[in-house]
């Protein structure tokens, strides 16, 4: 979006802000799973649900968990359409959709999160699962690119869902990885904490109110 504007008026003076992410006050020792996440709208055309299926479905064979899908959305009866043509249905289980410690405990207990998105505006689940201790696998668009650092999860080409599927094994049978990544996850979400971000967004309208301050006495 500050590209966006910027590119629109070169002049524009652009501050970006990031939404911050709840301290999920997890248990101690939640127990991992074998299962691959994703949490967010049941909707294909943003949120890739389908290329993800489509990743999940060359490593379904090779891996021990489920692809688990927590949320609700309009595209549900798509998407279990979907998984039932290419034959992962009984691989695929929905847990409908879930919020506050659920939500947490979710992500926490998974091995691997992944965000198929085409697009994003921010990407809060995958801080919310960095913030959980699980790494996120993702694909390399812009606003993914700002939340996924290298040592907290994997970042593979746009809509690649060979990669996708790649990236996943891989991190899926590497438990010593997954949890250094977990803990990388956790140190690296510490400045989306909400009293950071609203010190963040202090600073911003004092500086505007000081500038337009200044315009308005003729300084």
């Amino acid at each position: 979006m500050r590209d966006q504007i910027r590119a629109a008026n070169h002049l524009a003076d652009v501050t970006v802000v990031p939404n911050g992410v709840a301290d999920p006050h997890l248990k101690p020792d939640i127990p991992r799973t074998a299962d691959i996440v994703y949490l967010g709208r049941l909707e294909i055309a943003q949120k890739g649900i389908d290329l993800l299926l489509t990743a999940f479905a060359r490593i379904a064979q090779q891996v021990d968990g489920d692809l688990l899908i927590a949320g609700d959305g309009p595209d549900r009866k798509s998407i279990e359409k979907y998984a039932a043509g290419i034959g992962i249905a009984h691989r695929v289980r929905f847990a409908g959709r879930v919020e506050g410690a659920q939500k947490f405990e979710l992500l926490a207990q998974a091995r691997v999160v992944v965000m198929p998105s085409r697009f994003e505006t921010f990407g809060i689940v995958a801080v919310e699962a960095l913030a959980s201790g699980t790494p996120v696998v993702a694909f390399d668009i812009p606003c993914l690119r700002a939340v996924v650092p290298p040592d907290c999860g994997r970042l593979v080409p746009a809509f690649d869902t060979a990669r996708l599927a790649e990236a996943v094994l891989e991190l899926h049978g590497d438990e010593a990885r997954i949890e250094a990544m977990g803990r990388h996850g956790r140190e690296f979400v510490r400045q989306f904490d909400w009293d950071e971000i609203t010190v963040r967004q202090e600073r911003v309208y004092e500086r505007v109110a000081r500038t337009a301050g200044s315009v308005g006495s003729g300084r």
